[in-house]
């Protein structure tokens, strides 16, 4: 079982909020937050709650995956040895 979320303040995570696509891989990621937690849902994938390392970083522990904000549209998804670039493409 994993442990629970970290609480984020809202004003930071609904920065985040959207949807990202990447020329990378074919998938696209949907970022969503409730109650001062970040969820993120890849295509066809479970959605899962990431735990905030700091404003800008999130970690993925059920699937060994970070996720880093830039603050600009951008999202780098770092995981199993490779990073991936999403771009928001809707809010």
């Amino acid at each position: 079982m994993l442990p629970p979320a970290k609480k984020t303040d809202m004003a930071v995570l609904n920065k985040y909020v959207g949807e990202y696509g990447s020329t990378d891989v074919p998938l696209k990621l949907d970022v969503t937050a409730a109650d001062g937690i970040m969820y993120v849902q890849g295509t066809g994938q479970p959605k899962f709650a990431m735990a905030a390392e700091s404003d800008t970083v999130f970690t993925l522990a059920a699937v060994n995956g970070k996720l880093t904000f830039d603050g600009a549209g951008s999202i780098k998804l770092e995981q199993n040895g490779r990073t991936m670039t999403f771009t928001k493409v809707a809010k």
